[in-house]
């Protein structure tokens, strides 16, 4: 009987050890990416546990510490390393401010658990991919300050979790559709409003330059007539009095 109870604890034992193992093993894959991530760009700081920087947070999730927010706003990070997918139980990441340009990636989509993603004030450009509607625990999307262009798709205002889309300023325009306007609001596009304004006022500024043109030049042409009718008057004067 005691054979048969050390037999059962020494293979819960393993079984355990071996759980740690996996889960340690995890997440060293994790700080694996992240450490490529860093080499690939020079950037410092970097801990082989990564749990432990300011820029990482890591939660437990099925028993296993897991990567759940990444930050690497201004890094001068200029493309977003395919392998980031790896780090799947991502909640947060962002990758605001860097030198990011190109189409926005779809393979993004794969990161499915993502809550908030921002990848603003970069030099994306082209449409919003549709590969986002397939992140369903979306609540935060922030695009601004890119050089994406066309309207966003109706699609997102189906998608329950999504709260806020943030697409102000970008160079090229991005115009919401109207239930995007009823659910999110109007988010102004800074570059093309005042982009706008400058061209009214550019025109109107036109107009008036021509018409004090115009005005200039029909006073001109009325001074050269009436300096032509003053000499003709004097000439037939000068004519009649030697007639005389």
């Amino acid at each position: 009987m005691k054979q048969i109870i050390f037999g059962l604890v020494f293979i819960l034992l393993v079984n355990q050890y071996i759980l740690l193992i996996d889960a340690t093993t995890v997440l060293i894959r994790d700080c694996e990416i992240l450490k490529g991530i860093y080499d690939s760009y020079k950037i410092k700081n970097f801990q082989s546990n990564c749990c432990n920087m300011s820029n990482v947070n890591c939660e437990i999730i099925n028993k296993e510490p897991r990567m759940t927010e990444l930050d690497l706003s201004n890094k001068d990070i200029g493309e977003i390393p395919s392998n980031i997918i790896n780090l799947n139980e991502l909640k947060k990441l962002n990758l605001k401010g860097n030198n990011l340009n190109g189409e926005i990636p779809t393979y993004l989509s794969k990161l499915t658990h993502l809550e908030e993603i921002n990848l603003s004030n970069n030099k994306f450009y082209g449409q919003i991919p549709k590969s986002f509607l397939d992140i369903k625990n979306l609540t935060v999307l922030d695009i601004s300050g890119n050089r994406l262009f066309g309207i966003i798709p109706s699609e997102f205002c189906n998608m329950k979790k999504l709260k806020d889309i943030k697409y102000h300023n970008n160079m090229n325009g991005i115009y919401p559709s109207s239930c995007i306007k009823r659910k999110f609001g109007y988010s102004y596009n800074n570059i093309v409003r005042y982009t706008r304004w400058i061209v009214f006022f550019g025109m109107i500024a036109l107009i008036i330059f021509f018409a004090i043109m115009n005005l200039i030049k029909r006073q001109n042409q009325i001074k050269i007539r009436f300096k032509r009718l003053s000499q003709r008057v004097v000439k037939e004067n000068e004519i009649e009095m030697t007639k005389q």
